[in-house]
């Protein structure tokens, strides 16, 4: 036992489809790639939109069995871009494979016959659970179904409950996910994460987000991520809190967070940065670390998120370095987001799995507004070695090659 089964699968081609209005397939993870039975902690991001800014349009999870649950995703473009891909579907659930392995796929398709869906820069990354962590020691899930209407006062849903960590001022990875419908299009959903730890009371983190829905059909959903770095002893309890900011009729149809206990690893490192940064007309370093060395060179989950406040009618673009070299090339060189609402905040979040150098490394999370108005507020990277705390080095799992044209393509 040295390292977890960890798995990138990319699609960098474009995937376009009209026509009609049939689901359509834009990345495939062959059954072949998964465990029977075997639970995963499922990570999905993309580079999305339209050929039309009146049409909505739809993204999702499936395997044979039928759709994969909470993955469904719709939303109608905020401009009439031709070809473009303005905006971000992200996702990431605990998946449970079948008895018999099945083939996952991610799937988009179009409302409207006569316009395009495009999709491209799909990265699905599979970490397996079940083998060598322990749910709710290494990892936890808390998630609440439940369609209700958002009040104009922050409310509780998906909740940890209290839990004492193995180690409790070691740090730990926190990932945030909240879907909704969109029920009014004047009205801004805003959601955070709160941490209490050790009973002392709840303090958000992360940053607030608060986004505008477009079409009273949608489907909206949004992950960001932060890292719970106080180094504190004591127990933890983390939440998810959202409201409208106005009176009106969305509603909360799932909310979930997942927390990785950085001891479970060899390695890790991150940075967190809550000072609002300024956008300029060039690249901006969102966060850095300067020198990283892992124990063991191999593969490494990359989490990077910000929220965003565009202020004008403006888009972003956001990418990740290695000493300065690109790897994540597929955000970077055109869209990430691009807001709705002058008042929106949104979460701008990517994963990857990337090997890093064990000799040592300089991580960057970067990004660019089209607007200088804009303003980057909360936000972080981390990177986990999937090399287990404790294990002898294996090449059980070789690490994948830095750059994305290298890795598992469609």
């Amino acid at each position: 036992m040295a390292a977890i089964d960890g798995q990138e699968f990319l699609e960098e081609t474009l995937q376009t489809h009209t026509g009609n209005t049939t689901y359509t397939t834009a990345l495939t993870a062959a059954a072949a790639n998964w465990e029977d039975d075997a639970k995963y902690l499922v990570l999905c991001t993309a580079r999305i939109g339209g050929s039309d800014g009146n049409t909505v349009a739809g993204w999702k999870l499936v395997d044979e069995s039928g759709d994969i649950a909470q993955s469904l995703y719709t939303m109608e473009n905020a401009s009439a871009q031709a070809a473009a891909r303005p905006h971000s579907y992200t996702w990431w659930g605990v998946y449970t494979v079948p008895a018999t392995a099945e083939t996952v796929l991610f799937q988009h398709k179009t409302f409207d016959s006569a316009e395009d869906v495009h999709t491209d820069a799909v990265s699905l990354i599979k970490v397996r659970l079940d083998a060598d962590l322990t749910e709710n020691t290494d990892w936890r899930l808390a998630s609440l179904t439940q369609d209700t209407q958002f009040l104009t006062t922050m409310v509780t849903f998906a909740d940890t409950g209290v839990f004492t960590p193995g180690t409790p001022a070691d740090h730990r990875l926190i990932l945030g996910l909240i879907r909704w419908n969109v029920d009014n299009t004047n009205i801004n959903t805003e959601f955070k994460l709160q941490q209490d730890i050790d009973g002392a009371g709840f303090t958000d983190i992360g940053g607030l987000n608060s986004v505008e829905g477009e079409d009273s059909s949608e489907e909206r959903m949004c992950v960001w991520a932060w890292v719970d770095d106080s180094g504190s002893s004591g127990t933890r309890q983390y939440r998810i809190q959202a409201r409208d900011d106005q009176t009106g009729a969305n509603n909360h149809i799932y909310s979930a967070i997942f927390v990785l206990e950085a001891n479970a690893f060899e390695s890790h490192t991150e940075d967190l940065n809550t000072t609002p940064l300024t956008a300029t007309a060039s690249l901006q370093v969102l966060n850095a670390v300067a020198n990283y060395e892992p124990t063991t060179t191999g593969n490494h989950l990359v989490f990077t998120n910000a929220v965003v406040n565009p202020n004008g009618n403006n888009s972003w673009g956001k990418s990740f370095e290695i000493d300065d070299v690109v790897v994540d090339v597929d955000f970077g060189a055109e869209n990430s987001g691009r807001r709705w609402d002058v008042t929106d905040q949104q979460p701008s979040f990517r994963a990857r799995l990337l090997s890093i150098n064990s000799a040592g490394d300089k991580l960057e999370h970067t990004g660019t507004i089209t607007d200088v108005e804009a303003d980057w507020l909360d936000r972080m990277l981390w990177a986990s070695s999937l090399e287990l705390a404790g294990a002898a080095p294996a090449d059980v799992y070789p690490p994948f090659p830095r750059h994305p044209s290298r890795r598992v393509r469609m």
